[in-house]
């Protein structure tokens, strides 16, 4: 080999795609993970939001009792139901969703009627 060559060989190259290319191997799967695990959080926050401001809502109603349901979409367009119940002075109000296609969750808060 001439010693005037200030080039990389072909054996530099190949080791550096190696190296490149287990990295990728390895951190593509986490960031994908990490994506998925930020969308199910922002979902989240956004159910317990609603649900909070609903509740917020019904501890200020008039209303003697009640026990009716709502449909509402998410901004990622997700089913959300609502179901609330009202006995004496208590006030349940649940929030059902689909996590998955296999896995739902259900999230209650409960309070009082305002005097």
């Amino acid at each position: 080999m001439p010693n005037n060559c200030k080039g990389f060989s072909m054996l530099d190259a190949l080791l550096g795609l190696s190296i490149l290319s287990l990295f990728f191997t390895f951190a593509l799967p986490s960031i994908n993970a990490l994506i998925k695990e930020r969308k199910h959080v922002s979902e989240s926050m956004y159910v317990v939001t609603t649900l909070h401001n609903d509740l917020q809502e019904n501890i200020y109603e008039d209303s003697n009792s009640f026990n009716d349901s709502a449909v509402i979409f998410t901004p990622n367009k997700k089913e959300l139901r609502i179901t609330r119940q009202k006995n004496n002075h208590k006030i349940k109000v649940c929030i059902n969703w689909a996590i998955t296609e296999k896995r739902f969750k259900e999230l209650c808060l409960y309070g009082f009627e305002a005097n």
